[in-house]
């Protein structure tokens, strides 16, 4: 290939074309709101590491902490992003120029701009999935206190929209905290992996400039760090892990899975993730709270659902067991002989509790041929839904005192949950505030040694 058609390298000497800003560029920025504290975060932690190290010259250090601590008090809907400049990071970078020249070049020392923009995606979503998570705990908690009040309250539970068997409106209410306690612990592994911080990573390989990337996980409150520098950098797949399981809460999830397919190309293919990941789980958060506020303030008309318990025929699968016990015969032809009562009696009027033993041994003769001898038996055991209730004992049972064990268990799981959830807020928290406190000792002159070893988590 010949120098004049080698294609030329360098970055590019124009503007972006208006279809890039209208395809990438316009969608980040609608998005920059959801990310400006964090790149503030990002932007100081980088700056400490970088001071710390040596790096930064301690005037261009200062200049720029100051700068930084500034622009954290600007609202983020009043900060000049603009998608003709490109990414939200270029807007931020042509701010920091504005205002301190060339000494601004230096907040990019040791990172690719993209970096600061990962790190802050990870601070928004571990704070909202904190969030959400403890959200979901409260509603499992509010889901199990209604099962205990109800744990007595006789209705009729349902499948394929028909009355099944008789159970208890607090054993029906309390199937409900079971899922919303798996999505939470669903969402605190997830959790794990966005608290893994993508810092020092470099553009692909690391940097030569930060030898311990770990340094810059503590300034942020991180757990741990995103190891491979590569794969910090790209990584997609715990997004999908979190809407996955906010999604059970409520959100959405097959837009996002467009992210994989483009594991490292431009546009950035975190674009659509950087605003639709923190919509999804301000989604499931709002209609989870909706939900507790459902459950905590709904009425119960214990009377209504006991007289449409007694008026239908719950307790069929209960009497076709009985009568496979008592007579000695196999469960689908005990079955179709108390389906054939079943429809006898509703032909005539009358109800579930209402079938007798002469009834199943005329139905017996109709469908198997011959009587089965229950005529004078008491049927109160198989057909009071009361009874049937209180039978079941088993794990899991409605039981009355199963439902009550089961739902102090759901309570504590939720409590445990929730617990979780405000310790690593309060850690987050706690280094955010180590952070703006150490850029601030920074800016009025510390010496970088001192400043680093105060700053450390």
């Amino acid at each position: 290939m010949t120098t004049a058609s080698r294609p030329q390298a360098g970055p590019p000497m124009g503007p972006p074309a208006a279809e890039l800003i209208e395809a990438g560029f316009d969608l980040e920025n609608a998005d920059a709101p959801v990310l400006h504290h964090g790149m503030n975060l990002a932007d100081l932690a980088h700056l400490l590491d970088l001071a710390s190290a040596g790096v930064i010259p301690p005037d261009a250090a200062r200049c720029l902490l100051d700068l930084l601590l500034e622009v954290m008090q600007i609202p983020a809907g009043d900060f000049p992003y603009d998608p003709a400049n490109g990414e939200p990071y270029n807007s931020r970078e042509r701010y920091f120029v504005s205002r301190a020249g060339d000494v601004a070049g230096w907040l990019h020392a040791g990172r690719p701009r993209r970096e600061a923009v990962r790190v802050a995606f990870r601070l928004r979503l571990r704070s909202d999935l904190a969030d959400l998570i403890e959200a979901a705990a409260e509603l499992a908690v509010e889901l199990a206190s209604r099962a205990r009040e109800h744990a007595a309250t006789l209705m009729a539970d349902q499948t394929y929209l028909q009355h099944a068997q008789p159970s208890t409106f607090g054993h029906y209410v309390l199937s409900f905290a079971f899922p919303v306690l798996r999505g939470g612990r669903r969402l605190s592994e997830a959790m794990a992996w966005t608290d893994a911080s993508p810092g020092g990573a470099g553009c692909v390989n690391g940097t030569r400039l930060r030898a311990d990337r770990r340094h810059v996980a503590a300034l942020l409150g991180f757990r741990a760090v995103a190891e491979h520098t590569r794969d910090a950098m790209w990584q997609v797949d715990g997004l999908f892990d979190i809407v996955g399981a906010a999604a059970a809460l409520a959100g959405r999830l097959a837009g996002l899975l467009a992210v994989a397919k483009t594991p490292s190309a431009r546009s950035d293919n975190l674009i659509f993730a950087y605003g639709e990941v923190p919509r999804a789980l301000g989604l499931a958060l709002r209609t989870t709270r909706l939900t507790t506020g459902v459950v905590r303030t709904l009425e119960v008309n214990e009377a209504r659902m006991r007289a449409v318990l007694e008026s239908g025929f719950s307790q069929a699968t209960d009497l076709a067991e009985y009568v496979m016990q008592t007579c000695g015969i196999d469960y689908r032809s005990a079955y179709r002989v108390v389906g054939h009562a079943v429809r006898q009696a509703s032909a005539v009027g009358l109800r579930g509790s209402d079938i007798d033993g002469v009834l199943l041994d005329a139905s017996a003769t109709e469908v198997i041929g011959r009587p089965l001898g229950l005529t004078g038996h008491d049927l109160s055991a198989a057909l009071d839904p009361w009874q049937i209730v209180v039978s079941r004992t088993t794990l899991g049972g409605a039981a009355p005192d199963e439902v009550t064990r089961m739902a102090e268990q759901a309570a504590a799981q939720a409590g445990e949950l929730a617990g979780e959830a405000r310790r690593w807020r309060e850690a987050y928290r706690a280094a955010e505030d180590a952070l703006v406190a150490a850029a601030r000792r920074g800016a009025a002159g510390v010496h970088p040694e001192d400043l680093a070893e105060r700053s450390a988590i």
